[in-house]
């Protein structure tokens, strides 16, 4: 009886071990939701990044319509590797093009062949938001599910 108890024990312990661990080879990870907004209105396109310092691959998303996303680090909604992240937090449209050789519009246009002249980026969430060095947000992500809410302000 008492090896059955002791057996019963042992297996459930692996089985807990087992479960606790994740099904690839990758880093744990767990789901992850993510709502954006900026002066309290959803923001749509905006990309999240989760990051841990020196620990790549970082977990990103894409907000939808309703400001939320969900966030991917290997596969589709994997979720972001446990620990405590550097969050980033980008908007960006393009408007049209740099004009280092001239204006593309203009007569004086005569750019370098090969050259492809680069999109001028239009920031349209507060820049400080989108280098891990000034944004300020950060989340600590856990096993279970994780939820966070971005309150972005000028």
């Amino acid at each position: 009886m008492r090896c059955m108890i002791a057996g019963v024990l042992i297996a459930s312990c692996l089985g807990g071990l087992v479960g606790c661990a994740p099904s690839d080879d990758r880093p744990a990870r767990a789901p992850v939701n993510v709502k954006v907004t900026y002066d309290g209105k959803p923001v749509e396109g905006a990309v999240v990044t989760f990051m841990i310092a020196g620990t790549p691959p970082p977990a990103f998303g894409r907000t939808d319509t309703q400001g939320s996303t969900q966030l991917t680090t290997f596969e589709s909604g994997d979720g972001a590797m446990l620990g405590t992240h550097t969050i980033t937090i980008t908007k960006q449209e393009f408007d049209g093009v740099v004009k280092d050789e001239g204006s593309v519009d203009g007569d004086d246009y005569k750019p370098s062949i090969g050259f492809t002249p680069p999109p001028k980026v239009k920031h349209t969430l507060p820049k400080k938001y989108a280098l891990p060095g000034t944004s300020g947000l950060t989340a600590e992500v856990v096993s279970g599910d994780n939820e966070f809410t971005f309150d972005l302000v000028k």
